[in-house]
């Protein structure tokens, strides 16, 4: 068990699942920061845990699932930015983000609990980011099934705001785990 990789792990993780800086070209999309390689860092960081994820061991193959899926989204996105703007397609993605949000929510779990074994100073910042993040999730998948595909335009100030505390609470979230590694650090 090596906690401090864990938590390390787990920041750049959420940095990475949280974050996108879209680039637009030739009617295709890039993400430069693709939620695939957060989820595959959070499934990399599970086994670091310890007995603090003892119970929760289908977190870690979600993650790798996720990755999976969010990496198929990402070559869509790429090559055929048509297939995006697809019922179906945005579908998908809202179960992906529903399911994203589970995880997030039983993963703070495991934070919250390594924060009050450590006396963290992080300890009541990761509890409210848990239920802050989750808000964050249920607007977006809600904003979603509301902008139909080709519709965004009726709902641009909402997703936008949303958008814009989603940022600031992942910018938070990464802070306060890197906060919670170096605490575990000096510890052990």
């Amino acid at each position: 068990m090596d906690i401090k990789k864990a938590l390390k792990l787990t920041a750049i993780g959420y940095l990475f699942t949280l974050v996108n800086f879209n680039l637009n070209f030739n009617g295709g999309t890039l993400n430069i920061m693709p939620e695939f390689i957060g989820w595959i860092l959070l499934f990399l960081a599970f086994d670091h845990y310890g007995d603090y994820g003892r119970g929760k061991q289908w977190l870690k193959w979600t993650a790798l699932v996720l990755a999976v899926v969010f990496a198929a989204f990402w070559v869509i996105n790429l090559m055929d930015s048509n297939m995006q703007n697809t019922t179906q397609f945005s579908t998908l993605k809202s179960a992906a983000s529903l399911a994203s949000a589970v995880y997030s929510f039983f993963m703070f779990d495991i934070l919250e609990t390594v924060a009050a074994d450590i006396s963290s100073s992080q300890t009541g910042r990761i509890s409210f980011l848990k239920y802050f993040n989750a808000g964050i999730y249920v607007v977006m998948i809600a904003l979603a099934f509301v902008a139909q595909p080709g519709n965004v335009q009726v709902i641009a100030w909402p997703i936008l705001i949303v958008g814009t505390a989603a940022l600031v609470a992942a910018i938070i979230t990464v802070i306060a785990l890197f906060r919670l590694s170096k605490e575990a650090g000096r510890l052990g």
